[in-house]
């Protein structure tokens, strides 16, 4: 199989993660104005409630069983080898599995609705409008737009990255837009507020679904029963990457509840606005190592070893940089979030460096774990994340309570799970590459003996 065109894939790459990262600078502005107006409009209650439904509603999106990451993987390869009608099988399957999953969440959801009161279930005291009328109407728009996202990983699996970025902009910039006018009425209906904000997100699917249909007709479904083959290509890759995203899920998700149990409320907002400000290195490294997980699949299937190596080469010098940005920002990190608070808080000693080490990790993690996902070789890790969610909350207990290093002993069980992955994804990616440089030297071997 031809090598991949180097000075093409190259600019792809650069252009797509140039245009990631400056789009996601601007999510960050657009996210910083729509906070304000959805307080001034709602109130700090309804804010509250609003976010806790939308928290809610936004879980459909994890249980789509990793089918939109194994689809982007299948299509890339299919269309790699010329495969037009593969694809358009594996396009098709996706989108009767994602829809069925769709219409059982919304189901049950509107039956339980039935029966439940979720205003008291949630114990949220909302005054004038009915919480059951808007939970249902947003799982079914989080629902069609669900189904309709399935473009977004053909738009990846195609390498247009930063056109799925910039209509996420246009979304937001719509929604803000939306939000602004309606704050300008006077009006504070949260029943409205959500239809805009589906609405917005329903255009933006559209608008991907419109081009990929004219662009790439080939990608274009057919409702018919999935074909078995491709449902069972797409599913044995998705559910391993389902699990690992339920245990980054998890792993995220605890660290707050255990200070919550074993010390105090207080003690969550330093350690949380540490995570805030060192997470955005995180961010923005993966908004522009993004294109590289479909540049990965493309070189995999032609066996080009050599553009993958020095791929990956690339990918850490980049990692190299970012981590000297997080260098930076551990010695201005007091200074700087003073300012941006406003207040000091106190910290504890060796915290801010611990979640420093945390995310410097993760992201030469990163690295590695772009190429392990492209070329679908993901059965290691997924043992290993499964692995280091179970230890993360006793280490992370051990660490806090038994050692009595309190917050310090939390980052450093969370240190201790990712710990366990990190090899895994390097051992992976380091195999891999040399399996295909054997091949490819028993390949010469045979046509020089033939």
């Amino acid at each position: 199989m031809s090598k991949v065109d180097e000075k093409k894939q190259n600019r792809i790459i650069l252009q797509n993660s140039a245009f990631s990262v400056g789009f996601k600078a601007l999510s960050y502005l657009l996210a910083f104005l729509t906070t304000p107006l959805l307080l001034k409009s709602l109130g700090e209650t309804n804010y509250g409630i609003y976010t806790t439904t939308l928290s809610l509603v936004s879980w459909i999106y994890y249980f789509d069983f990793g089918i939109g990451s194994g689809l982007r993987n299948r299509v890339t390869e299919n269309l790699v080898k010329g495969e037009n009608e593969a694809a358009r099988k594996s396009v098709s399957a996706a989108y009767v599995i994602i829809s069925a999953i769709s219409l059982s969440a919304f189901a049950i959801i509107f039956l339980l609705s039935i029966f439940l009161d979720f205003d008291k279930v949630l114990n949220a005291g909302l005054q004038g409008e009915n919480l059951n009328v808007i939970l249902v109407l947003a799982i079914l728009l989080a629902c069609i737009n669900f189904v309709m996202s399935i473009s977004k990983n053909l738009l990846w699996a195609v390498q247009k990255t930063a056109l799925v970025d910039g209509l996420a902009i246009v979304s937001k910039a719509v929604w803000l837009a939306a939000l602004w006018m309606y704050s300008r009425t006077g009006s504070s209906s949260m029943l409205v507020i959500m239809l805009l904000e589906g609405l917005a997100e329903l255009m933006k699917n559209g608008i991907a679904i419109g081009y990929v249909a004219r662009k790439y007709p080939m990608l274009t479904p057919r409702f018919e029963k999935p074909d078995r083959e491709c449902s069972k290509g797409i599913l044995s890759f998705g559910l391993q990457i389902f699990l690992m995203q339920i245990s980054a899920l998890v792993l995220n998700a605890t660290d707050n509840m255990i200070i919550m149990k074993l010390f105090s409320a207080a003690d969550v907002t330093p350690y949380n606005m540490a995570h805030k400000f060192f997470s955005v290195f995180n961010v923005f490294f993966i908004a522009a190592i993004g294109p590289l997980w479909t540049a990965y699949t493309t070189a995999y299937t032609m066996k080009d070893a050599g553009y993958i190596r020095k791929t990956l080469r690339k990918s850490l010098m980049f990692c190299g940089l970012t981590l000297a940005g997080i260098v930076a920002g551990y010695f201005v990190f007091i200074p700087f979030m003073g300012i941006y608070l406003g207040k000091e808080l106190e910290y504890q000693g060796g915290l801010i460096l611990l979640v420093a080490v945390y995310y410097a990790i993760w992201i030469f993690s990163h690295s590695f774990s772009s190429l392990v996902h492209g070329i679908s070789k993901v059965k290691l890790t997924t043992i290993a994340c499964v692995i280091s969610t179970i230890v993360n909350i006793p280490c992370s207990i051990y660490f806090a309570v038994t050692c009595g290093m309190k917050l310090n002993g939390v980052i450093l069980g969370s240190i201790v799970s990712i710990m366990i992955t990190t090899p895994c994804y390097i051992y992976t990616a380091v195999k891999e590459i040399r399996k295909l440089e054997r091949e490819k030297v028993t390949e010469e071997k045979e046509r020089a003996e033939a």
